[in-house]
């Protein structure tokens, strides 16, 4: 009996789910047909029970093939075949009508399957593309607000698990919108972030090469080589380029290493040069103030007072360019141990310095030594004249520490020592009536300050 079931079932489903109607005839077994249809009813209602919901269409066809099954049973029961036959094959086009409608909503819930599958695979990958540039954005301290993505994320999941596909298509269209805008603005703020690392490479080249440019024209290299320097500076005021930034430094370098070589020989030719002058000056220094020495003593053979006063003038005098002399000769010696610890940025500003010192001594010699003359008005003619000297000497300190003010802002050490020569300053003017010796050493211990203060200037 089982297997003569499965066999029936399987007639059964062949039947109704294929394309074949049973045909009946007068020799047709009214009982077979009823099982027959009997049958297919009951595997349609099993097949429909699977679905959480039946449209309605394919249940009124269902109900009309179990009015039509009930209809074909009573004629089977009253033994009228020509009313069974008919019911048995309206029954059967209902159950085959069924049975495509049927295997139409199969293959629509497959294909909204695959849609939903597909959507949410969107929907991940999408999600898993935000993670990826959140993680970007955090590292490169970005701002970008991801809340409306988060938010459009949440209402595409909403949207998918209510079958409302067209809704989560339009928003994955947005989202894909907000990613792409995400990148542009990521692109956006790294290329900027280039350009200024760019920029700022090249001012770091700008300043160095300004300070070459200074030291190549404090020791008199190649104008050549000075051109070239100036011509690098202005590509690089005038690139934003990284590319083209980063071609123009190893350049720069290759120009750097030459003019090192340079440097180093120009130095020791500088060194010679000033030494020599030193060297002559302080020949000279002796040799003026002998001659002058032995014309005062001419001059004031009579007067033993004035010849007194005029050997202190000498005096001072001499005393006054030693100072000057012993101060470059200790930047000379400064000079050789910036060398021998190959400082030669040091070695530059300390060589501006001594070239202006030994400048200073020049100046000196080139002044006239004061003469006394005779008769009752001398003495104070020749106080006037140191008065008046003395005068000058401050006034160009003062200048000097005017032009310091600016050149040292920012710097404590080189700040407070300006504020130490002006305040020996102020002091040199209230002494100079009282005492213009004082005020002289007064003046000194001012241009030692300001010396220091030159060299810390010349190497920052």
């Amino acid at each position: 009996m089982k297997i003569q079931s499965i066999a029936l079932t399987a007639l059964v489903l062949s039947m109704v789910f294929s394309n074949v109607i049973p045909q009946v005839s007068a020799q047709s077994d009214p009982d077979s047909l009823l099982v027959l249809a009997t049958h297919a009813r009951d595997q349609l209602k099993i097949k429909l029970s699977q679905f959480d919901e039946t449209p309605d269409e394919i249940s009124a066809l269902y109900e009309q093939s179990v009015i039509e099954t009930e209809a074909l049973a009573k004629a089977v029961t009253e033994n009228d075949i020509p009313s069974a036959e008919q019911h048995f094959t309206t029954a059967m086009k209902l159950f085959k009508e069924i049975s495509r409608k049927i295997s139409d909503l199969s293959s629509i819930e497959t294909t909204l399957a695959d849609d939903k599958a597909k959507l949410e695979t969107k929907i991940d990958r999408a999600e898993e593309q935000a993670k990826r540039l959140k993680a970007i954005v955090a590292k490169n301290d970005v701002t970008i607000d991801f809340a409306e993505f988060d938010e459009m994320i949440q209402t595409m999941r909403q949207n998918l698990s209510e079958g409302d596909f067209d809704e989560v298509r339009k928003t994955l269209e947005e989202t894909k919108e907000f990613l792409i805008d995400a990148h542009k603005s990521l692109k956006h703020t790294a290329n900027q972030k280039k350009t200024d690392r760019a920029k700022r490479f090249a001012e770091k080249h700008i300043d160095r090469l300004n300070i070459i440019i200074d030291e190549a024209k404090a020791l008199g290299i190649s104008q050549d080589i000075i051109d070239d320097f100036v011509s690098a500076v202005t590509q690089l005021h005038e690139s934003s380029d990284t590319d083209e930034i980063v071609k123009l430094a190893k350049a720069i370098k290759t120009m750097k290493k030459e003019f090192k070589h340079s440097k180093v020989d120009r130095i020791h030719d500088k060194i010679q040069e000033l030494e020599a002058k030193l060297d002559q000056i302080e020949e000279r220094v002796q040799a003026h103030l002998s001659d002058r020495g032995e014309e005062m003593r001419e001059e004031h053979k009579p007067d033993g007072v004035g010849l007194e006063r005029a050997i202190q003038v000498i005096g001072d005098k001499s005393e006054e360019l030693r100072i000057k002399a012993e101060t470059a000769r200790g930047i000379l010696d400064k000079v050789r141990e910036s060398i021998a610890a190959d400082k030669l940025g040091d070695v530059v500003s300390m060589l501006k310095l001594l070239s202006s010192k030994i400048s200073d001594i020049e100046d000196s010699l080139g002044e006239e030594f004061e003469t006394r003359p005779t008769g009752e008005q001398r003495p104070e003619k020749e106080n006037d004249n140191k008065i008046e000297r003395i005068e000058n000497k401050i006034q160009k300190l003062e200048d000097k520490i005017n032009r310091f003010v600016d050149q040292v802002s920012g710097d404590q050490a080189a700040e407070e020592l300006l504020r130490q020569a002006n305040s020996l300053l102020q002091d040199a003017k209230a002494q100079l009536n009282d005492s213009t010796d004082k005020a002289i050493q007064t003046l000194k211990q001012v241009n030692e300050i300001l010396d220091k203060i030159e060299i810390l200037v010349n190497s920052s």
